[in-house]
């Protein structure tokens, strides 16, 4: 997947759902690759999901799990790491589609 790539809405809803897999000993999540950047804040005025590129996005949900995982609210977490106002059905949606998306297609 092309790093320069941005995600945008509207596709086929998967059926599954998204599981959070918490390691209960530390508190950390599994299941998104993770890397050192911080969250995605730019000055610029963004738009949840549109203005986000796929790398990002997926940063931000590893990020978020991690965050849940220590049993900090969702919305809290969203709104740092995105620096947008929480948008829980569309986040929901995606979220579930990239737990859904096989390994080929990550």
């Amino acid at each position: 997947m092309s790093h320069s790539t941005v995600l945008h809405g509207h596709h086929s809803s998967a059926t599954s759902a998204y599981r959070l897999d918490c390691d209960q000993e530390n508190g950390t999540s599994h299941g998104g690759d993770s890397t050192e950047d911080e969250g995605v804040k730019e000055p610029a005025v963004k738009s949840w999901l549109g203005d986000f590129f796929v790398i990002d996005v997926i940063k931000g949900f590893a990020d978020i799990d991690a965050g849940l995982c220590k049993k900090q609210p969702l919305q809290t977490l969203f709104e740092d790491f995105f620096g947008v106002d929480f948008k829980g059905t569309t986040y929901h949606d995606h979220r579930r589609r990239w737990a859904a998306a096989s390994p080929q297609s990550r």
